[in-house]
Protein backbone atom coordinates (compact mmCIF):
# COMPACT_ATOMS: atom_id res chain seq x y z
CA UNK A 1 0.00 0.00 0.00
CA UNK A 2 1.67 3.77 -1.20
CA UNK A 3 0.07 6.14 1.09
CA UNK A 4 1.15 9.87 0.25
CA UNK A 5 0.29 12.66 2.48
CA UNK A 6 0.66 16.53 0.76
CA UNK A 7 -0.34 18.45 4.55
CA UNK A 8 0.36 17.03 7.89
CA UNK A 9 -2.89 16.79 9.45
CA UNK A 10 -3.89 15.73 13.61
CA UNK A 11 -4.31 13.09 15.02
CA UNK A 12 -8.22 13.56 15.65
CA UNK A 13 -8.77 13.94 11.85
CA UNK A 14 -8.48 10.07 10.10
CA UNK A 15 -7.76 9.19 6.77
CA UNK A 16 -10.17 7.96 5.11
CA UNK A 17 -9.94 5.70 1.49
CA UNK A 18 -13.09 5.54 -0.50
CA UNK A 19 -14.97 2.41 -0.19
CA UNK A 20 -13.80 0.17 -3.15
CA UNK A 21 -11.96 -3.12 -3.11
CA UNK A 22 -8.31 -2.77 -3.15
CA UNK A 23 -5.09 -5.13 -4.27
CA UNK A 24 -2.58 -5.92 -1.80
CA UNK A 25 0.68 -7.80 -3.18
CA UNK A 26 3.83 -8.54 -1.78
CA UNK A 27 7.09 -6.47 -2.98
CA UNK A 28 9.60 -7.99 -4.22
CA UNK A 29 13.25 -8.23 -2.20
CA UNK A 30 16.86 -9.13 -3.35
CA UNK A 31 19.31 -11.22 -0.77
CA UNK A 32 22.49 -11.81 -1.97
CA UNK A 33 24.95 -13.80 -0.06
CA UNK A 34 28.65 -14.78 -1.00
CA UNK A 35 29.56 -15.54 2.39
CA UNK A 36 32.19 -12.73 2.52
CA UNK A 37 31.15 -11.16 5.67
CA UNK A 38 30.52 -14.44 7.47
CA UNK A 39 33.00 -15.92 9.94
CA UNK A 40 34.95 -18.88 8.93
CA UNK A 41 32.59 -21.20 10.94
CA UNK A 42 32.46 -25.42 11.02
CA UNK A 43 28.29 -25.66 10.46
CA UNK A 44 27.20 -28.62 13.66
CA UNK A 45 24.52 -30.89 12.72
CA UNK A 46 20.58 -29.74 13.54
CA UNK A 47 22.25 -25.98 14.54
CA UNK A 48 20.77 -23.10 12.59
CA UNK A 49 23.03 -20.23 11.90
CA UNK A 50 22.11 -17.26 10.62
CA UNK A 51 24.14 -15.58 7.81
CA UNK A 52 24.42 -11.86 7.69
CA UNK A 53 22.09 -11.77 4.65
CA UNK A 54 19.21 -13.05 7.01
CA UNK A 55 19.63 -16.31 5.04
CA UNK A 56 19.59 -19.70 7.53
CA UNK A 57 21.34 -22.07 6.87
CA UNK A 58 21.95 -25.48 8.70
CA UNK A 59 23.93 -28.42 8.23
CA UNK A 60 21.35 -31.75 8.04
CA UNK A 61 23.99 -34.07 7.53
CA UNK A 62 27.72 -34.15 6.44
CA UNK A 63 30.50 -31.75 6.97
CA UNK A 64 30.07 -28.24 5.69
CA UNK A 65 32.23 -24.90 6.72
CA UNK A 66 33.26 -21.70 5.16
CA UNK A 67 36.40 -21.15 4.14
CA UNK A 68 38.76 -18.97 2.09
CA UNK A 69 37.91 -19.55 -1.97
CA UNK A 70 41.59 -20.63 -2.50
CA UNK A 71 42.26 -18.70 -5.54
CA UNK A 72 45.68 -18.89 -5.18
CA UNK A 73 48.47 -19.50 -8.04
CA UNK A 74 47.84 -22.37 -9.92
CA UNK A 75 44.39 -22.97 -8.33
CA UNK A 76 41.51 -21.66 -10.79
CA UNK A 77 38.11 -22.00 -9.46
CA UNK A 78 35.77 -19.51 -10.88
CA UNK A 79 36.29 -15.92 -10.35
CA UNK A 80 32.58 -15.82 -9.55
CA UNK A 81 33.04 -16.91 -5.96
CA UNK A 82 34.13 -14.84 -3.54
CA UNK A 83 36.82 -14.63 -1.60
CA UNK A 84 35.38 -17.30 1.22
CA UNK A 85 32.69 -19.95 -0.32
CA UNK A 86 30.36 -22.39 1.59
CA UNK A 87 32.13 -26.03 1.17
CA UNK A 88 29.51 -28.58 1.16
CA UNK A 89 30.51 -32.41 1.50
CA UNK A 90 26.20 -33.27 2.82
CA UNK A 91 23.01 -32.27 3.18
CA UNK A 92 22.45 -28.51 3.89
CA UNK A 93 19.23 -26.78 4.48
CA UNK A 94 18.74 -22.46 3.60
CA UNK A 95 15.97 -20.64 5.17
CA UNK A 96 14.79 -17.41 3.56
CA UNK A 97 13.83 -14.31 5.69
CA UNK A 98 10.86 -13.82 3.80
CA UNK A 99 8.96 -16.20 0.81
CA UNK A 100 11.04 -15.91 -2.30
CA UNK A 101 9.56 -16.14 -5.71
CA UNK A 102 13.29 -17.13 -7.93
CA UNK A 103 16.59 -18.24 -6.36
CA UNK A 104 19.29 -19.05 -8.06
CA UNK A 105 22.69 -20.15 -6.26
CA UNK A 106 26.28 -20.91 -8.26
CA UNK A 107 28.17 -24.14 -7.48
CA UNK A 108 32.07 -25.03 -7.92
CA UNK A 109 34.05 -28.03 -8.75
CA UNK A 110 30.79 -30.08 -8.32
CA UNK A 111 31.93 -33.78 -9.49
CA UNK A 112 29.07 -35.57 -9.46
CA UNK A 113 25.69 -35.38 -11.13
CA UNK A 114 23.06 -35.71 -8.18
CA UNK A 115 19.57 -35.76 -10.14
CA UNK A 116 16.66 -33.97 -7.85
CA UNK A 117 18.69 -33.12 -4.73
CA UNK A 118 17.92 -29.31 -4.73
CA UNK A 119 14.64 -29.47 -3.12
CA UNK A 120 12.28 -26.51 -2.84
CA UNK A 121 9.67 -25.86 -0.13
CA UNK A 122 6.70 -24.18 0.82
CA UNK A 123 6.12 -22.63 4.83
CA UNK A 124 4.46 -25.99 5.23
CA UNK A 125 7.31 -28.11 4.03
CA UNK A 126 5.37 -29.02 0.99
CA UNK A 127 7.56 -29.50 -2.11
CA UNK A 128 7.29 -27.57 -5.00
CA UNK A 129 10.18 -28.25 -7.36
CA UNK A 130 13.21 -30.05 -7.75
CA UNK A 131 16.40 -28.91 -9.58
CA UNK A 132 19.38 -30.98 -10.04
CA UNK A 133 23.03 -30.65 -9.15
CA UNK A 134 24.70 -30.93 -12.39
CA UNK A 135 29.02 -32.57 -13.04
CA UNK A 136 30.96 -29.45 -13.13
CA UNK A 137 34.58 -31.34 -13.27
CA UNK A 138 36.98 -29.43 -10.83
CA UNK A 139 37.54 -25.77 -11.55
CA UNK A 140 34.38 -25.37 -13.23
CA UNK A 141 30.62 -24.59 -11.96
CA UNK A 142 27.04 -24.32 -12.94
CA UNK A 143 24.69 -21.67 -12.29
CA UNK A 144 21.41 -23.33 -10.68
CA UNK A 145 18.29 -21.03 -10.75
CA UNK A 146 14.19 -22.42 -10.38
CA UNK A 147 11.74 -19.53 -10.46
CA UNK A 148 8.06 -20.26 -9.12
CA UNK A 149 4.85 -18.87 -10.04
CA UNK A 150 4.38 -17.61 -6.59
CA UNK A 151 6.24 -15.85 -4.01
CA UNK A 152 6.37 -19.10 -2.19
CA UNK A 153 9.91 -20.43 -1.75
CA UNK A 154 10.86 -20.68 1.78
CA UNK A 155 13.51 -23.06 2.26
CA UNK A 156 15.71 -25.07 -0.29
Amino acid sequence: VKIIVREKEPKSKPVLWPEKRYTISQTSFTIQENFDFTPKIYFLTNIPYTLPSGIIIENLAGITFITDSHRLPGQYHTQLLGLQTLNMLGSVRFTFPRLARSVTFLIDSHELSEPGVVIYRNTAGVIIARSDLPYTGLFQHAIISYTSDNFDIKTL
